[in-house]
Order: structure tokens, then sequence, then C-alpha cells
């Protein structure tokens, strides 16, 4: 370990090939994937902004995978309903106020996308939501 790693500092090429890898897992179907997943959080959440909701889907979908975790090999045997939750607690402790409430929208987004294949057919916004008043 040098100096350099000791104190988190990268090149710029690390620091690229970082954000391809994040890309790469956040949505693995590319830029149609990011479009579909941006109309259906403006769907869901019409009055909050874009980068807001964005940061909070992408922030449980990496715990739902466990993307970049530290016990990441840990998630393999997981089921979907212990994935919910790692990402339900994890998403507890950054929504506040009137973002609580929508916990559950998240959480079935998450859950859709899960599913989704290369011909990224996603529920509709009321599908997600009725989706949501099971959990």
């Amino acid at each position: 370990m040098d100096i350099a790693d000791w104190l988190g500092i990268k090149s710029r090429d690390q620091e690229e090939r970082e954000y391809q890898a994040f890309a790469e897992n956040s949505f693995p179907y590319g830029q149609a994937q990011r479009d579909k997943i941006e109309e259906l959080l403006s769907g869901l959440f019409p009055k909050e902004k874009k980068q807001l909701t964005m940061m909070l889907f992408l922030l449980g979908k990496q715990y739902y995978h466990g993307y970049g975790l530290r016990n990441e090999k840990d998630y393999q045997g997981l089921t979907q309903e212990e994935r919910l939750n790692i990402a339900a607690r994890s998403l507890n402790r950054q929504l506040f106020g009137k973002h609580k409430k929508s916990l559950t929208t998240y959480l079935a987004l998450i859950a859709a996308d899960a599913q989704v294949n290369e011909n990224l057919c996603y529920p509709t916004c009321q599908e997600i939501l009725e989706q949501a008043k099971e959990y």
C-alpha cells in the first residue's frame, strides 16, 4: 500500500474504471434502462427532484444486490425478501420526514428492476404503487 492508497487519492483512470463499473452494475442494459428508470421515478414521484429520487433508487439497488459491499459474496444465497429487507434498512436511514412514506415505493421499483431483462418490460407506475402496498 502506498501513500496515495492510504490518503484515498485515485488516478483519473482509476476513477473512470470505478465509475464504469458502477454504471454497469446500476444499469446493465445501458442508457435505455436508465431512461426507463428515470421515466418511472418521474411518474412515481412527480414533485421530487430527479437527482434525489435517482440517488435513493441507486442506493437501495446497491444494497439489494450487495454491489461494492464488503460482504458481497454473502448476498449470493439471499432470497428476494431478505434482499429487500437489507435495502429497506439502508433506505430507512437515508429517508427523512415526508420521504419515509415513499420507502415501499422505492422497494417495489427495486424489486421490479431486479426482475427485468434486456427487453426492459417494467410494470407501469400504477402497478408499482399496487405492489408497494404489499410491503
